[in-house]
């Protein structure tokens, strides 16, 4: 005959010691929350700034697919050339090579008023 199971090695169902919520819920409640709030106040302050209902950043949030493509791509191919995805052009190919960047201007605040042409920058030529 085989003795019953002593109780202290009987493993007891896990009760939880209150009725709350527990960590990970409180923090979906506050990801919840801070996005709703980001989405209102962005729009009511895109409306109150352009007078139009938009969503805030949009730009950035226009191309947010194609920048995570991007980098997935860049990542699992480990950094070597051509790794990039989508359509090959990225808003960095401008820097520096249009005839309109803001350093090839003459204007004071760098950028291209169209009052005058374009010109060649001295910005780097000093160092």
């Amino acid at each position: 005959l085989v003795p019953p199971p002593q109780p202290s090695i009987i493993p007891r169902p896990y009760h939880s010691s209150g009725s709350g919520l527990s960590g990970g819920w409180i923090f979906i409640i506050i990801v919840f929350v801070a996005v709703t709030a980001y989405l209102i106040l962005g729009v009511l302050y895109t409306y109150q700034t352009e007078r139009i209902w938009a969503f805030p950043n949009r730009q950035f949030w226009s191309n947010f697919g194609l920048y995570t493509s991007e980098g997935v791509s860049f990542i699992t191919s480990c950094g070597r050339s051509g790794g990039g995805g989508g359509s090959g052009a990225s808003p960095y190919d401008e820097i520096g090579g249009s005839s309109g960047s803001a350093y090839q201007t003459g204007d004071a605040t760098g950028y291209n008023t169209g009052d005058e042409p374009a010109r060649a920058s001295t910005a780097y030529t000093d160092l």
